[in-house]
């Protein structure tokens, strides 16, 4: 399953997560509500994480929550605010095609990746 959320909406989404990491195999977030306990328990999950400098609703700085993560990537804008924006489309969908790869390529080699 690949969960994505906005908002709270990614703290849904990672709050179900890291309930069950063995069902999810991927997670995209835009700016998500999430406390760093809920976060460190998605490392096992690869991980989009997106969000703009200027969001004043969830602040750039809890990008901090995810610090560490080993299958993170984080895409930031300098502007965008609290908002999911249409270049994030295509940047979900970039992210997406390169995990798919990434896990053919491991299980062509013999590696379990979650």
């Amino acid at each position: 399953v690949i969960l994505a959320g906005h908002s709270w909406g990614g703290g849904a989404a990672a709050r179900l997560a890291a309930a069950h990491p063995e069902a999810v195999s991927r997670l995209v977030l835009v700016s998500p509500d999430v406390e760093w306990s809920v976060a460190r328990r998605c490392w096992s999950i690869p991980t989009l994480l997106l969000w703009a400098k200027d969001d004043v609703i969830n602040p750039y700085i809890w990008t901090s929550r995810w610090w560490g993560h080993p299958n993170l990537t984080l895409h930031t804008t300098r502007r965008g605010g609290h908002n999911v924006l249409e270049e994030h489309g295509q940047i979900i969908a970039k992210w997406l095609r390169e995990q798919d790869e990434r896990e053919a390529t491991a299980i062509a080699a013999g590696v379990k990746m979650h």
